[in-house]
């Protein structure tokens, strides 16, 4: 919240256009010009805030900048867990172990187990029980 609203006070200052916070970028008319018109902003960060305003420019000049829009970009999903194995096998239950996935940005905050196989009998049994 805090870096959202450092990020829409630096819109609020129009009068600094030369504010080195501020990257701009041309984006091409096409020859349609009805309807919405759309681009696609890449490179961004992950996890970061970003406020994205939009100006018309034509042979008068620029006009004014759109009211800004602020948009945090989303947080990745960790990579596959590697060295994944089981052991201490019995004829009911086995250890699971595998590395954890070392991310100092955006670590794990859980796992996800499932299974495939015969259903466990009785009433109301949904799979194989888990225990940490």
């Amino acid at each position: 919240a805090e870096a959202a609203a450092a990020a829409t006070t630096a819109a609020e200052e129009e009068d600094e256009e030369e504010d080195d916070r501020w990257h701009s970028k041309e984006v091409p008319c096409g020859d349609e010009l009805r309807g919405d018109y759309s681009c696609w902003l890449m490179g961004l960060l992950a996890d970061a805030v970003y406020v994205i305003q939009v100006r018309g420019k034509n042979g008068g000049g620029e006009g004014p900048w759109s009211r800004p829009v602020v948009q945090r970009t989303t947080v990745p999903p960790p990579l596959q867990p590697m060295t994944f194995y089981s052991r201490d096998t019995t004829s009911h239950s086995t250890t699971l172990s595998w590395d954890q996935m070392l991310d100092e940005a955006f670590p794990v905050t859980g796992y996800e187990l499932r299974t495939v196989g015969p259903a466990p009998e009785g009433e109301g049994a949904a799979g194989p029980e888990v225990k940490h």
